[in-house]
Parts: C-alpha cells; sequence; structure tokens
C-alpha cells in the first residue's frame, strides 16, 4: 500500500467515534462490542459469563469452571477466550438471578 494513500486528510473514518471506543475496549471471546450493554455494568454481572464445560485428559473426564463468555460459545459453537470480569458489557447481558430467586 502507499505511504500517501495512509496519511490523505480527506478520508473519512469508516465508522462513529463511540464504535470506535468500544472496539477498543472489546477482548477476543466476547459476544459483541464492549460497552454496547447497560452502562455502568460487566461481564461478571452477567448471568452468562462463565460455564462449566467437559475437559478429558488422559482417559479421564473433569468438569473445568471457565471464566469465558456463554453467548460467544452459543453463537460460535466454539470454546471461547477467557474474558475478564471486568470488562464492560456487550449487548448480550443478562442480569444474574439470585441463588435464592425462582
Amino acid at each position: 500500500m502507499r505511504r500517501d494513500f495512509l496519511l490523505t486528510p480527506e478520508l473519512t473514518e469508516g465508522h462513529s467515534a463511540e464504535l470506535t471506543h468500544q472496539i477498543s475496549l472489546t477482548r477476543p471471546g466476547m459476544a459483541h462490542f464492549a460497552g454496547s450493554g447497560p452502562a455502568g455494568k460487566t461481564c461478571a454481572e452477567c448471568a452468562l459469563w462463565g460455564y462449566w464445560h467437559e475437559v478429558k485428559h488422559r482417559g479421564r473426564a473433569k468438569n473445568v469452571w471457565r471464566a469465558a463468555c456463554a453467548k460467544c460459545r452459543e453463537l460460535t459453537g466454539k470454546i471461547g477466550e477467557r474474558v475478564p470480569g471486568g470488562a464492560a458489557a456487550c449487548k448480550y447481558f443478562e442480569v444474574k438471578k439470585h441463588p435464592l430467586e425462582r
């Protein structure tokens, strides 16, 4: 690619400043852009953050807790990367139910 193309001031941004900010906050393994969910909420507060999955090793199977996005797993069909609990919530945010609530 030519260098003068990269420095051309007449070109417009590809997307809004808000989306640019959300993209910069998004971590691999998230189901959607960080910050696209409820303001002030984090992944750790979401009902879809973290799940158990089975790991097999040398003929044995055990369940392992994974701090990852269950919605991303549902959408892609793959076990995603770990997502920090402090990451800004995405549009798929669901409020966690209290363990004693039905």
